[in-house]
């Protein structure tokens, strides 16, 4: 392939490069229209430096590589959800499997793929990387709220009203039981004094393990790890309920109180380890007062204002009718911006206000859209959340 670097003359010098990856020949003045150069003109200085600009682009790909992997995991996905019935194995269950094989794969081969000849196998690993490399918080805003809106708007009310206390009793004072159940076994019996004391005497001698708290290495497994472990393992899975409810057509009574107990469980527990990370960093100056305060904010803080979000988004789309890009563009951005607000402008719990924005528009906003859209809305709620 032959790329030609036009100097400020009339005359013009090529420059042959030969891309075993590219059969395309494109010319660098269109690529210069493009603006694809612009940026880096400053330390271009001669052929060699170009050459090597070139070598990056063409091995580091670009990235809209990053689309790959999702997209190919989709088909995968969808091909999974048509075996279902025939091997009898819950759909949630065949993708943590999948989950398993490929991180094996990819952490076996990840040396080889990285620089591989193939473009295809190199293109999948950094698309896969791409996606392994998303900042977490990003993550957790963009799959959350449609989840979790998704689940609470389709609730049946009238049953929820039933078990409402139910839910709440095992949401609010099981969650804290689990926690301090899970936090006692962990600090006593598995990571016990003698124990951890015998293991960083063993990594003193290079081998072992050792724990470091707020900077600081320590001897001992300090208790507010294990409770900070124990808000981890004892909240459940709203997404992995839902779908196995669903999947094994459960009675509507038992199905809603589970979904709706594993929703608010999920907040709830947000909410607490979001106070015990402030005590495993070292943040002793607040109190007891001081905590129960931050708890009570977050969480009923939240419910208030998703109450509230979901009352304006209702009260607009009572003045829309039979417009369907309309009636579903705002419920798709309320459900986000409701998570976004709660999260960083208000330091409440987000979940807590989808959940109850989606109980709120379950119930009442249901009624303000559309009938020719209702049917639409609810088909697109189920599919965006089946692809998140």
């Amino acid at each position: 392939m032959v790329r030609e670097l036009s100097g400020s003359s009339a005359t013009s010098n090529s420059i042959p490069y030969d891309d075993p990856h590219d059969h395309h020949s494109t010319s660098l003045d269109s690529m210069a229209s493009d603006g694809q150069f612009n940026h880096t003109h400053h330390h271009l200085h001669n052929s060699s430096d170009f050459l090597n600009f070139l070598n990056d682009e063409v091995h580091h790909g670009h990235s809209q590589t990053s689309l790959l992997a999702p997209m190919v995991l989709l088909l995968i996905g969808a091909g999974l959800r048509a075996t279902t019935k025939r091997w009898r194995i819950p759909y949630t269950m065949q993708l943590l499997i999948l989950g398993f094989i490929l991180g094996l794969i990819i952490n076996n081969l990840k040396e080889t793929a990285a620089t591989s000849d193939d473009k295809i196998v190199r293109m999948s690993y950094n698309s896969i990387l791409a996606l392994g490399e998303l900042d977490p918080h990003l993550m957790l805003h963009i799959f959350l709220p449609p989840l979790i809106f998704e689940s609470a708007a389709s609730l049946e009310w009238h049953i929820f009203d039933k078990s409402k206390f139910y839910i709440m009793n095992l949401a609010g004072p099981g969650i804290l039981i689990a926690t301090s159940l899970t936090a006692l076994i962990l600090n006593n019996v598995l990571f016990n004094a003698s124990w951890v004391e015998e293991e960083y005497a063993n990594f003193a001698d290079g081998y072992g393990c050792t724990f470091v708290h707020d900077g600081t290495e320590m001897k001992v497994w300090p208790k507010s790890a294990g409770m900070l472990l124990g808000v981890i393992l004892s909240a459940t899975d709203p997404v992995a309920v839902v779908a196995l409810l669903k999947e094994l057509g459960v009675k509507a009574d038992l199905s809603t109180s589970i979904e709706g107990e594993s929703l608010f469980n999920d907040g709830t527990a947000l909410v607490i380890f979001n106070i015990v990370v402030k005590i495993v960093r070292g943040n002793y100056e607040d109190g007891v007062f001081e905590y129960l305060y931050s708890f009570v904010s977050m969480a009923f803080g939240g419910a208030i204002f998703g109450v509230i979000f979901g009352m304006v988004i209702v009260l607009w789309l009572s003045f829309i009718f039979n417009d369907a890009l309309s009636e579903i563009t705002i419920t798709m951005a309320a459900a986000y911006l409701c998570f976004f607000v709660a999260e960083e402008f208000l330091h409440m719990s987000g979940v807590i206000a989808v959940v109850c924005f989606g109980l709120y528009f379950g119930k009442f906003g249901k009624t303000r859209v559309s009938p020719e859209v209702s049917e639409f809305l609810e088909e697109f709620w189920e599919l965006l959340a089946y692809v998140v």
